[in-house]
């Protein structure tokens, strides 16, 4: 097990925990679990709690942005572009802001199996906070 602070600014605080399994396989089991926090109240935030609108249009959105993203990735399974928005999970994400940059995004994450084979690992789509500014609290 191992983690790592992806985002501590003035307003939110994510941390992102990986844990791996070795099972006997050519390659471990690897899952993450996200969770991002309010510094202001201290609650973890869904991520309906960052968004304006329902979640059915939050959702189309992203789904489109990640299937767009996904034509650069490989060893997804054939049919991902289904599969992105079929085994959308509203728990697995975290903010992450670059140091250098400052720039932010919400980073969606695919557990293995879901969208890619077990040997890919967990597949992440980073999704710029700017490009969904509109639908953004």
């Amino acid at each position: 097990s191992d983690f790592w602070v992806a985002c501590n600014d003035e307003k939110l605080f994510s941390v992102v925990r990986s844990h791996s399994e070795y099972d006997g396989g050519n390659s471990a089991h690897t899952t993450l679990a996200c969770e991002t926090f309010d510094k202001e109240t201290g609650a973890m935030l869904n991520l309906s709690d960052l968004f304006s609108v329902e979640q059915s249009e939050y959702k189309d959105k992203l789904v489109k942005i990640m299937v767009e993203q996904a034509k650069n990735k490989s060893d997804l399974f054939e049919n991902y572009d289904q599969l992105i928005a079929e085994t959308f999970v509203e728990r697995d994400f975290y903010i992450h802001k670059d140091e250098q940059t400052e720039e932010m995004f919400l980073v969606i994450v695919y557990q293995p199996y879901s969208i890619a084979p077990n040997s890919t690992g967990v597949v992440d789509f980073f999704i710029s906070m700017e490009e969904i500014a509109d639908i953004l609290k």
